[in-house]
């Protein structure tokens, strides 16, 4: 499965509907530590205004071994917004974090 949304796919001020408790189930919608990890450094880099073409794939690496839903570098020419229209990657929740 790819999430191709913003951060609003979990309630809002959460990362995770079920924060804090652990599941080994990669189909499970509750994060492992490492997962939440993962999220955590893909916000910061949104946060930060993005990140390097080598940190870009370093997360998406991580993603695809911690079962984080990922999608590689991508970009929408046609629509509107900043992140859409330029090379970005998408880490779980958080979407459109754009490569410098």
């Amino acid at each position: 499965m790819h999430i191709l949304s913003d951060d609003s796919f979990f309630p809002e001020g959460t990362d995770n509907i079920n924060e804090g408790v652990e599941s080994n189930d990669s189909n499970s919608k509750i994060n492992t530590p490492d997962q939440q990890a993962e999220i955590d450094l893909a916000k910061e880099a949104k946060k930060t205004g993005g990140i390097s073409e080598e940190d870009a794939e370093t997360l998406l690496e991580w993603a695809k071994h911690y079962n984080v839903p990922n999608h590689g570098s991508e970009v929408h020419p046609n629509r509107p917004g900043v992140g859409s229209n330029v090379p970005h990657i998408h880490i779980g929740p958080v979407g459109h974090i754009i490569i410098k």
